[in-house]
């Protein structure tokens, strides 16, 4: 949460703030180029704090300064890649990651994040040569990292989008050779077969699955009663009688529960364990899950935040606002909301569009929404879940404030990772937008009704669209110009703002205006075909 000076300095709204921001983020540019000159000793510890305060981005500037200055040093490549990963930086993640090898060739966990960020930044840049990096690397990699199922799976999809699973079979069949009874590869092994089988006519995927599950069923039986067994046998059963192999989840869940619970686990039960848990998670959220027990979601929330994973945490973040905010709507006497209508914004022309929740309810839901802003978690629509009901708008206020000019400084923590080049400028353009619109709806809610009003303005007029010019159509509805307001919400309709249908359609009855006058209004802004709109 930001601080009190922080939120406060919003109130004496003007131009010269306004213009000021591009100064700020040019500075904040600057000096993160410059760096920090203090010891490597003492930026590694400070970047250390800082992670562990959620202050990510500022952490990830240090262990990028602890690195430019000691770069024979793995830590720091290690921890700026793990950072870059999280923000879905994924090239700048892979670099880093190459470094840490040069420096420590045998550290399995790099090899597992180095191979996972290239896969995702083939992705996001749909670039084929991050694929072939990986097919490449693959055979050092297991060599390196025989413990590390993801590597596999990882392995398996690039071969996969390559058109070359032939390829990654050669790969598995020469450590198979070296390696016979390796469970990790074994199980590596059948997964590939399954995928080559479904990629045929018939039902050769399923007489493949029950081959394996003649192997799996021997395996457990062979070792029911040993409370020794080594941790990667119980990995092959979990794995193996899970949903991508054999389908078999209760079987998959028991010898899950075998895997944790041993002492040589490492790192083996940490994939299935995250995906065993999300699954439970949507079940008893939106699924079949007994209804008895309304504590279920958050007993599973509390169990997936202890994940060492900040990427996985930061989805428990996530899960925990859901939760909090599923509750807060249960609270409400009468018809409730939907979580849709309180986080994708009001249709409404109240500031804020709902009743206040008791005390206790928007304490609970203030803390998880701060919560999933540090974290970056679905920043806007958690914001704007707060002002739905009227909660700690001078909070919600410092925080829109502090995303504009990280925007205007290229923040990695704001900025769509899957665009590039126009693409991510428009993103982060619209973004810019939204905050000003967040910041404008706070000073409404703190009684700033003219500094909120020509905010409201300036942004409909600088980024014309229908979240801009709806909520500024909001703002002439709640300051008694109706007139006005019908002509914004035209154009916001003629946008595609369909949510502000029901205002404008309310305002066109109060001041007399036919649907053929509407509707020749909508086809003098033409970027939507108004015949299509239902007005």
């Amino acid at each position: 949460m930001r601080s009190e000076g922080s939120a406060k300095r919003s109130l004496t709204f003007s131009t010269v703030r306004l213009a000021g921001l591009a100064g700020l983020a040019g500075l904040a540019v600057l000096a993160a180029g410059c760096g920090d000159a203090r010891p490597h000793s003492d930026l590694m510890a400070d970047a250390a704090a800082d992670v562990e305060a959620i202050r990510l981005e500022q952490a990830m500037a240090r262990y990028d300064s602890a690195r430019t200055k000691a770069p024979d040093r793995a830590e720091a490549h290690r921890q700026y890649a793990k950072l870059a990963s999280y923000y879905s930086l994924h090239a700048e993640a892979a670099q880093a990651w190459e470094r840490v090898l040069e420096l420590e060739p045998g550290d399995s966990a790099a090899w597992e994040g180095y191979i996972h960020d290239l896969r995702w930044a083939g992705i996001f840049e749909t670039d084929r040569r991050y694929a072939e990096k990986i097919l490449e690397v693959l055979p050092e990699a297991l060599r390196h990292a025989p413990d590390r199922p993801v590597i596999y799976d990882e392995g398996q999809e690039a071969a996969a989008d390559l058109g070359q699973l032939d390829v990654y079979g050669a790969i598995l069949a020469e450590l198979q050779g070296m390696r016979p009874n390796d469970q990790i590869l074994l199980h590596a092994v059948g997964a590939l077969r399954v995928a080559l089988a479904d990629q045929e006519e018939g039902d050769r995927g399923q007489a493949v699955r029950d081959s394996i599950g003649v192997v799996l069923d021997a395996l457990a039986a062979e070792i029911e009663g040993d409370q020794d067994v080594a941790a990667p046998a119980l990995y092959r059963l979990a794995a193996g009688y899970d949903f991508g192999v054999l389908r078999r989840e209760d079987e998959a869940d028991r010898w899950l529960e075998r895997l944790e619970a041993a002492p040589d686990r490492g790192a083996l039960a940490d994939d299935p364990r995250y995906w065993d848990l999300l699954f439970d998670f949507q079940e008893a959220l939106y699924g079949d899950a007994d209804e008895d027990d309304p504590a279920e979601p958050s007993r599973l929330v509390a169990e997936g935040l202890k994940s060492r994973d900040l990427g996985r945490r930061a989805v428990w973040v996530s899960h925990n606002h859901t939760v909090v905010t599923q509750q807060a709507l249960a609270s409400i006497t009468g018809d409730a909301p939907s979580r849709t209508t309180v986080w994708r914004g009001p249709a409404v022309a109240g500031e804020p569009p709902h009743a206040p929740l008791e005390p206790e309810v928007a304490g609970q839901l203030f803390a998880a929404s701060m919560d999933a802003v540090r974290w970056r978690e679905s920043v806007f629509s958690t914001l704007r879940g707060l002002l739905f009901f009227g909660i700690e708008p001078e909070a919600v206020l410092g925080e829109a404030l502090a995303i504009e000019e990280n925007l205007r400084a290229h923040s990695p923590g704001y900025l769509y990772p899957g665009s590039q080049g126009d693409e991510r400028e428009r993103s982060r353009r619209s973004s810019i937008a939204g905050a000003r619109i967040l910041q404008a709806r706070a000073l409404t809610q703190l009684g700033e009704i003219e500094a909120a009003g020509a905010l409201f303005e300036q942004v409909a007029n600088e980024s014309r669209g229908a979240a801009t010019l709806g909520e500024y159509g909001r703002h002439l509805l709640r300051t008694d110009r109706p007139a006005e307001a019908l002509d914004v919400f035209v154009e916001a309709i003629a946008f595609g703002g369909s949510r502000f249908r029901p205002l404008g359609g309310r305002y066109r009855i109060r001041i007399s205006l036919s649907g053929l006058i509407l509707r020749d209004l909508l086809d003098g802004f033409q970027p939507f075909d108004s015949r299509r709109l239902r007005i």
